[in-house]
């Protein structure tokens, strides 16, 4: 989001810039939010010739799922151009992973149903058996 030349013009404008929420409740970005002036960025950070923006955030009061469901509605609703691809990483990024990674305990019991196979099938019985 891109705050209009007046509410840019100092930190303190920035800080004292006025949401309104869907229940109807107000607030200023300064009460949301820990706003600090950094200095200027000297360099363009890119990752596979793409410009790259990071944008973190710390979860109070919530947890991942719910946070994440929020986050990706809000950004759905920005309603970004295809140009920009948005890849959400950090600690989600770990959860999917682990979810779609067969565990080592998955692969021990798929282990030991193939050694259970393997007495009733002779051939498989028989070189098991000299091993």
């Amino acid at each position: 989001m891109r705050l209009g030349d007046e509410n840019r013009a100092s930190l303190e404008t920035i800080q004292n810039t006025v949401f309104n929420s869907s229940s109807g409740h107000t607030a200023t970005l300064g009460s949301l939010a820990s706003v600090e002036q950094l200095p200027p960025q000297n360099e363009i950070r890119r990752e596979n010739l793409q410009r790259l923006v990071v944008v973190t955030g710390r979860l109070e009061g919530s947890d991942l799922g719910s946070a994440m469901a929020r986050v990706r509605q809000t950004v759905e609703g920005l309603h970004l151009p295809a140009s920009v691809r948005v890849e959400y990483g950090g600690t989600y990024e770990e959860q999917q992973k682990s979810f779609h990674r067969p565990s080592a305990g998955a692969a021990a019991g798929a282990g030991a149903g193939l050694w259970r196979a393997a007495g009733r099938v002779p051939q498989l019985s028989r070189a098991h058996r000299h091993s």
